[in-house]
Order: structure tokens, then sequence, then C-alpha cells
């Protein structure tokens, strides 16, 4: 359950809500708390760190407003290492096409500079209303562009984190510098949220929170929860934070992209998630960091739509399955069902829609027209005129029953009770303090849907459980904005709900069995480009010394991949300055269009397609100390390949890193034996991309050019390990292979013939006697399994077999003896000790 913020939750810091919105916040916040004061001369050469808030708003001027004066009250420094460090703070406030628009919004921060009370703001206004991904992709997109103005300066404006923030959020003045102390400590986290309070009771409802594969649920994580820590210093780490209120690193935004396209609902969530597999950091909750902000399921009516059909974009991300999708099918079909009892149709039908668009993959953007058709909501001021309208003669004997945990804002549950003390009405039976079990529940609702209400009016929420089934003759049905009142009848209810599960059981099974779907972000904005020739790269606050790094990269034929792969080497500087394409005798035009478009990169083009020998053509012609061999399709993050080399540098026992492949769309690792929480220095299997210290490269001879192609990484890990080196594994150092087929895709008969020779081969080279035939049988059945029903396929494997018995294997380097096993054991007991599919 919600527990109070604890002492690292400061929640006085919190200032007054806007009238008639968030009366509890004041009640938490008598008082200010005194604010940071400091000289900004002291530490003159350091440059500000460049925070761009986002808030996307759509007709809520009043939250909007609030949340500005709450953003010109945040600090603008924060003590880092002993040295205080100027924020500064530019803030966009997207107009999601908002019927007035909001460019005329004033404060208390109007003539007063940023930092001072001021604030820098920037409008945005889009032509319709794309909703909260719309509202922040485009916010986004803007900020990341803010560089551009000043494209021309030696250091133009580009943010170092861009902060999420909805317009209904309060945050406090200290939010901002706590998500900030986070991030700047650990360069591995790159997204930090706030605890998020409930405005209505001020206790925290969510510290991030964790998606389920097994139950298809979303599960938050609050204060005081399982393994959840609210100390000062105790950060929590998750799949996602909300981003009503998170701290989010640049370059972690152009590695993912933006928000895919889901309008509303659960867009947050399948973005963190992706995030985390994109980048390999880590997203965190941090408790001393407050926000306020309304329940995330309260008063759901037409948002229903989006939050079944949403759902089930994050389960893709986490590789849930069909039996994940099942169960959230499952949930969404209760809902729909409750509702239709209740009598609400029309919120039963959101959720079968939303089922059926989600197994037609029907998932981006807004909902269909027509699709969200509710029943009117009245305001509260009707409401004795209604009921009078209604009961009519019958309103002096007429009965009300109000039923608990109505949760209505303070002044809907003023006005609520002002009309009903206007009426007559007996009323027979207490507010029950607690809703009943749901064993007890359902039968009261039994008896009701048997014997009949006996209230005439029920007051009820308009959640639809069981104990509100039935409750009145006259059912009020209540939110934050009003009522919907409506007169259940019991066998039209039941009908309605027999439609409903048919229907539920239809698109259940739809979705269930349906292929995944796997919706493609928008590519980020990037940022100022570094050339290969430039003199300098981007004036980086804290920017590490950069370590001397050639990139190695193999091409044939396939010349849109090794463009996104050129592109987004030519991002880092570390990466840029140093890059080596060898091309196989491509016939596509690829060397001409590499001297076309990167002009600095070193081409090397060969008469002849050689294989992975190539790149040892290419490796030699480096001089730099480490050297990132790099498949055409693959791209590494900035901030993966900066750690792999700084771990190089602090650890002269290790040879190489290899670095985590994962599918840029669905986000599947090819390894799955490469568990989040294993590290190794003894990593016994490459892949798409390598960071190698030159000279172990040198010592093994690099890549066994009698190979040609597969098994080539695995057979240099193994040399590597061999020769007494280490080879480093982290799972957080993702390397993004985009293979045609996606990770775990069918293999072809090319693969099928060279992969099934060359692992009989390795197994040959690295190990003796049984050892050595068992695990050279044990790899060609498995390849045999992959080949599944095809013919050619299982022929290729039994022509790949053969050829790597019964032909004698490659001689190991000069100075290197033939292994004992060892670590080829180990790789057999990752590859197939697992029992799941590579």
């Amino acid at each position: 359950m919600p527990m109070p913020p604890t002492d690292a939750t400061d929640v006085s810091a919190l200032p007054t809500a806007a009238p008639g919105m968030r009366e509890a916040i004041g009640a938490l916040a008598p008082t200010r708390p005194v604010r940071v004061e400091w000289d900004r001369s002291a530490a003159p050469t350091l440059r500000p760190i460049r925070i761009a808030v986002v808030v996307p708003c759509y007709n809520r001027r009043a939250d909007a407003e609030a949340v500005l004066a709450d953003l010109a009250a945040v600090e603008t420094g924060i003590e880092l290492d002993g040295a205080m460090r100027a924020i500064d703070l530019r803030v966009l406030l997207v107009d999601n096409a908002s019927d007035q628009p909001l460019s005329t919004i004033t404060g208390p921060w109007e003539g007063k500079l940023p930092g001072l009370g001021g604030l820098a703001l920037e409008h945005l206004r889009s032509d319709t209303n794309t909703g909260g991904s719309g509202g922040y992709n485009a916010g986004m997109a803007r900020v990341l562009s803010w560089w551009k103005d000043g494209a021309t300066d030696d250091d133009p404006w580009d943010p170092d984190y861009v902060w999420l923030v909805d317009s209904d959020a309060r945050v406090a003045p200290t939010t901002l510098s706590r998500l900030l102390d986070v991030l700047e400590g650990n360069e591995a986290i790159v997204a930090a949220g706030s605890v998020i309070c409930d405005p209505l009771t001020g206790q925290a409802f969510e510290l991030g929170g964790n998606q389920n594969p097994l139950t298809g649920h979303f599960e938050p994580m609050v204060l005081g929860g399982a393994g959840v820590t609210g100390s000062r210093g105790g950060l929590v780490d998750c799949d996602y934070v909300a981003a009503c209120c998170a701290l989010v690193r640049t370059d972690a935004i152009r590695a993912t992209g933006l928000f895919p396209d889901r309008f509303l609902n659960a867009d947050d969530v399948e973005w963190f998630i992706r995030m985390k597999q994109r980048t390999g950091g880590r997203v965190v909750g941090v408790p001393a960091s407050v926000a306020m902000h309304p329940r995330f399921d309260r008063f759901p009516t037409w948002t229903r739509y989006y939050s079944c059909r949403n759902a089930f974009g994050p389960l893709e991300a986490v590789g849930a399955g069909k039996y994940g999708r099942a169960v959230r099918a499952y949930r969404e079909s209760l809902r729909a069902v409750q509702q239709a009892i209740n009598g609400r149709t029309d919120l039963a039908r959101l959720h079968v829609r939303g089922l059926a668009d989600a197994a037609a993959k029907r998932t981006i953007g807004p909902a269909p027209e027509g699709t969200i058709a509710l029943m009117p909501t009245r305001p509260w001021s009707a409401l004795a005129d209604d009921l009078r309208r209604v009961l009519g003669d019958r309103a002096a004997s007429a009965t009300l029953y109000v039923l608990n945990d109505l949760q209505l804002p303070a002044p809907a549950a003023r006005a609520m009770h002002a009309q009903l003390a206007t009426l007559d009405l007996s009323r027979p039976w207490p507010t029950p303090r607690r809703e009943a079990g749901m064993v007890s529940s359902l039968a009261r609702a039994a008896c009701r849907f048997v014997l009949g209400p006996r209230a005439t009016v029920a007051i009820a929420p308009a959640r639809g459980r069981p104990s509100s089934w039935h409750a009145g003759r006259l059912v009020v049905q209540v939110n934050a904005q009003g009522y919907v009142l409506h007169r259940p009848r019991r066998l039209h209810t039941a009908w309605n709900a027999a439609r409903t599960i048919a229907a539920c059981l239809w698109h259940s099974a739809r979705v269930t069995f349906r292929e995944p779907e796997y919706a493609e972000l928008p590519t980020a904005p990037q940022g100022p480009a570094v050339r290969p020739d430039s003199a300098v790269g981007p004036a980086l606050a804290g920017a590490p010394r950069r370590m001397t790094i050639a990139t190695v990269v193999l091409s044939y034929n396939r010349w849109d991949a090794l463009r996104r792969t050129l592109a987004a080497l030519m991002i880092d500087p570390a990466a840029a300055r140093g890059v080596v394409v060898v091309d196989n005798a491509s016939t596509d035009g690829t060397p001409e269009r590499v001297r076309a478009e990167f002009p600095g990169v070193r081409l090397i083009v060969l008469d002849q397609n050689i294989g992975v020998a190539a790149f040892n053509r290419g490796v030699a012609e480096t001089e730099s100390e480490f050297v990132l061999i790099l498949d055409d399709d693959a791209t590494v993050s900035p901030r993966a390949l900066s750690a792999a080399a700084s771990m190089l540098e602090r650890r002269p026992d290790l040879a190489a890193i290899a670095l985590h492949p994962r599918h840029p769309r669905t986000g599947r690792s090819e390894w799955p034996f490469a568990h989040e929480s294993a590290t190794s220095d003894n990593w016994p299997v490459m892949g798409c991309a390598n960071l190698v210290r030159r000279a172990d490269w040198d010592a093994v001879g690099g890549y066994e050019g009698a190979f040609f192609l597969y098994r080539n990484d695995t057979d240099l890990a193994l040399k590597l390990l061999a020769s007494g080196r280490g080879v480093h594994f982290d799972p957080s150092l993702v390397a993004l292979h985009d293979t045609p087929a996606g990770a775990g895709g069918r293999k072809s008969t090319r693969w099928h013939t060279l992969a099934t020779r060359n692992w009989v081969w390795l197994a040959r080279r690295h190990a003796r006697g049984s050892l050595a035939l068992a695990a050279a049988l044990l790899g060609w059945a498995w390849a045999h399994r992959l080949a599944g029903l095809s013919p050619s396929r299982q022929w290729a494997s039994l022509r790949g077999g053969f050829s790597g018995l019964f032909s004698p294997p490659p001689p190991l380097p000069q100075g290197l003896d033939r292994p004992d096993g060892t670590h080829l054991l180990r790789l057999l007991n990752l590859r197939f000790g697992t029992g799941r599919r590579e």
C-alpha cells in the first residue's frame, strides 16, 4: 500500500497548488524552503549543466501556470565533488492544440532573470492534439535541435539532460537537483524519476515500476514496499519511471529514439524499457526527489481504450510472448465484463475495441474516429434537479446509499454533498468504512441481481467493482468532473455481459496468438556532428579524456546498413577519427558512396571477397591502442564505447571487451545465456562488436581467415583466453545489431553450412580427445535443430558437419599451444546449458 514520504522526501518543499485543483498540496506546504545561494563566479571554468524541460499541455491552462511557477523556483545550482555547478534551465511549453492558445500564459516569473525567479521559456504549438506521446515527441525533437540555432558557435547550446514534466505535475525547488545529483554521480544511470505523491492524500504511490512478463501487469513500486528503500542514498532500479517527472540523459534519448506514438498510456513504460535495452543503462527511482501528480488509476473513463490497446507494447518489449499477452487480455476482459454488468456498456466497449485493435496491430496514433463515445458527464450543480426529475413522485419515499472509496477531490465532494443535502432522501444504510472482500461482494451482487437492489439511489464510483453492481435502482456514478446518471436493468445488463464475454474471448484469442508487434521508435534528432577530419569535437561538460580508438568495419553489398553504421560512428569523437572501412569487392557501388558521403573515412577496397580476413587487413592499417571490430549492420553508443575503453585502460589484464548484441527493434538479446547480472572476465564468445587491444589482436593473429564467415568471433575469444588474457563481458555494454531476421531469426542455408563446419573446426582447435568430439557433435546436432523442417537447411547442416569433421582445421597461431578445452567447456555450458535457442 502507498506509504507516506520518508525523511528523504521533502514534501514541505512543494509549493501551493493552483486554486481548486490540488488543495492538499497547500496543506502539506505551509512554507517554502530556504533557497540555495552561491557565487557563480566561484567556478568560472565549468560550463553550466544544460537542462531542457519539456512540458506538454492540452486545455489545462491553470495547471500549466502552476507548474511553470514551480519551474521558475527550482534550484539553479548543485554541489558536485565539492564544487558548485550552475544549471542552465530552459523550458519548452508544448501546446497540444489547446482551444485557448497557451502562448499568452503569464506568471510571477515575468520580467525576472532565469535563476532569480525568472524562466527561459519557449512556446511550441501543435496543429492537432497528438496526445501525451506526440506532445513529448514534438518537444524532445525541438529541444534536441536547439543547438542548430547557434550552430556557428564554438559551443552551440545542446542539452545534457531533458527533464520531462507533465503539465498537471507539481515539483519542488529540490526535485531537479536531487535527480541531477544521482545522474551526475553515476554514468551508468540513463534516467531517474521522482517519487510520485498523490496530491489528495500526500501519500507516495509510485517510485518507478516493473513490467511483469508473466502477469502482463505494470507493477509500480512504492516507498515501504518489498525491496524498496526510502533512504536519501537509496536508489530503486526499475524497468521504467513515470514520465510525469523524469530526468533523462540526452545521449540516451538519441540512442533510443522518441516515444512510441501510442498517443496516451504505457508509451513511457515501453520507452524506458527500450532505453534500458538499447543503451544498457540503468533506470532508477530516486526517493529523495519528490513530485506530485494525480493518481494514474483514478477515474479512468475514455482512457480505458488506450490503457487496453497500448498495454501490449511493453509486453512485447520484455519478450513476454503468448502467455503474457493472454494474461493481460484476460485482465482487460474482466474489466470489460465488470463495466457491462455495471450498466456502463460505453466503458465496456472501450476495452473490447482496445483488444480488437491490439489484435489487429492498430496501436499507433489516436483512436479511430467514433471509437470513444461515452455517456455524458453532468455537472455537480445539476445533481439535485436531475434526481428530482427522474424520481418524480417517488422522491419522498426514496432511499439513498453512498458507497465508500469515491476518491473525489475535496471541491467535488463538497459540491456533491451540497446537492444531496437539498433532497429529502432517507439514508438507512451507513457508508461502509471499507469495501468487502471479493467473495462477499460477488455474493451480495448476486443477491441484488436476483432480488433487486434495496436502495432507490446509489452513489457509486465508476471503477465497476462488484460492490457497485445494481447498488441502486438509480445509480449515480461519480468522477472528479461530475457524474453519470443511469438506470441499470438486470436482464439487459446480463445480456450485455454475455455479449461482452463472447467478444472478449474472440479478441483475446486473436491478440494471444498473433505475431509480436514491435513499433518503430521515431528517430531523435542528433547532436552536433563530428567529422573525422575536424580538429575538435563539441564542447562537453566534464568530458573524460578520449582514448585512442580505431574502428574497423567490413562491408559487402549492404550500403544502407553501412551508411547507418558510419553515421552513428560520426556522432562520437572517440570513434569518428579512426574509422577504416574494408570493402570486400562490393558490386553495389558501396566504395563510391563511402567516398562521397564520408570523405574522412579511410577506405580499403579489395579485389575479391576474402570474408572475415578483411578485418585483419583493416586492423593492420591502424595504429591505435584499441580497435573496435564492428559489423556493418551494428552500432555502439558513445556511452558504451567510452565505458569499454575505460575498462581496458584500467585493466591491463584484459585483452578485449565483448559488447552485448541486441536487436534495435525488438530489444531481444542474441545471447539468451547473457543474464543481466552476469559479468565475466573469461567470456568465451564474441559477436557483432568487440573492442580489442591491438597488441592482443596481433598476438593471436586476429580472425581466422579460413573460417570465411561465422564462428570467427567466438574463435577469437577462445584464442585470447587460451593465451592467458581476459575477455570481459558486461551485459549493460550494448551493441545494436540490426540483423534482417532479428535476434533468434531463421538462419540462411549458407549459415548452416559454414557455421556448422566452423563449429566443428572450433571444437577440434580448442579441445582435445573425447571433449573435442563431443563438442563438435553437440554443435552439429544443434544446427540440425535450428534447421527445423527445412530440407535445404538440414542438408546444409549435414554438409557443413561432414566438412568440418573430415577436413583438417586451420592450425592455431604459432606460440599458442592447443588448449585443454577449459574455455570451450564454459562456452558449451553457456550455449547449451540454458535449454533456450540462441
